[in-house]
């Protein structure tokens, strides 16, 4: 009887595992498919080469779809530079990067006043379709932004940000210039708050950084954040290095620091250098 059982209780257990199994190659199959969608959104082709010197784009998501995005455009004579940090990582962060990516297509394709032009129809848009009007009671989606302008002539350049700050390098100095406070979208980010324009005096082989919150957050080390002072001084020192090369020196100086920990987030950096 004891046996019998025990043979029962094996088939059951073996039945169920290939239920699981099932269950879990359906998933996975679906979440490979909406990355293929998601990365379809990401700009292919562009022309940023025709606006600085050189630069370098370096987009790593933790799980298979992710909550970062990034967007490139040109529209009139100017070149929009943009870096998307969506409230959460995996499924959650990437349904919110396909409202964006929606929304954002629809707004350009009329005029683009601004950068801060651009964040703010950003907030009412998500704002209208997440419908985070009410205050803190009701649930909080949104993302940080930053959204940068270059124009192929003139020395200026200019900016808006919404919780993620320019990281700027001119010879053997770096600045962090922070835009507004606010994210969009989010529930105690008013419908019409009006995000600001920060305009930067740019000389040639001046470096400018986009990069989203997974880089400074991320614990190394002996259980310390990443950082932006570190994320500075390593890009400072390597400032010398063509872009492809910075990018690949940071990677590896991230994942040496990130050792055994585990990764927290998405992470995004645009490096430009300017013409």
């Amino acid at each position: 009887e004891a046996q019998n059982y025990s043979d029962s209780l094996e088939i059951e257990v073996a039945e169920r595992t290939k239920e699981l199994k099932a269950v879990n190659d359906l998933l996975t199959s679906s979440i490979d498919y909406a990355s293929k969608i998601q990365k379809a959104l990401l700009p292919q082709k562009h022309k940023l080469t025709e606006y600085c010197q050189d630069h370098f784009i370096y987009h790593d998501q933790r799980d298979i779809v992710g909550g970062d995005f990034y967007a490139i455009f040109e529209n009139k004579d100017k070149m929009y530079v943009c870096v998307f940090d969506c409230a959460g990582h995996g499924v959650p962060g990437a349904l919110l990067t396909m409202i964006l990516g929606s929304s954002l297509q629809n707004i350009i394709k009329n005029e683009i006043e601004s950068p801060g032009f651009l964040l703010t129809k950003l907030n009412n848009f998500f704002k209208e379709a997440l419908s985070n009007t009410e205050g803190y009671e009701v649930s909080e989606d949104g993302l940080d932004a930053i959204v940068l302008e270059i124009k192929k002539t003139g020395n200026k350049l200019r900016f808006s940000g919404a919780g993620i700050p320019l990281l700027y390098i001119r010879q053997n100095n770096y600045e962090m210039i922070k835009g507004d406070k606010c994210g969009i979208g989010y529930s105690s980010t008013p419908i019409n708050y009006s995000y600001k324009n920060i305009d930067v005096d740019i000389n040639k082989g001046d470096f400018i950084y986009l990069a989203s919150d997974g880089i400074c957050d991320q614990i190394g080390g002996k259980g310390i954040s990443f950082g932006n002072k570190r994320l500075m001084e390593i890009l400072l020192k390597n400032s010398k290095l063509s872009m492809h090369e910075q990018k690949n020196t940071f990677i590896k100086n991230f994942k040496d620091y990130i050792g055994n920990n585990k990764r927290r987030d998405d992470i995004t950096l645009l490096g430009i250098k300017s013409g």
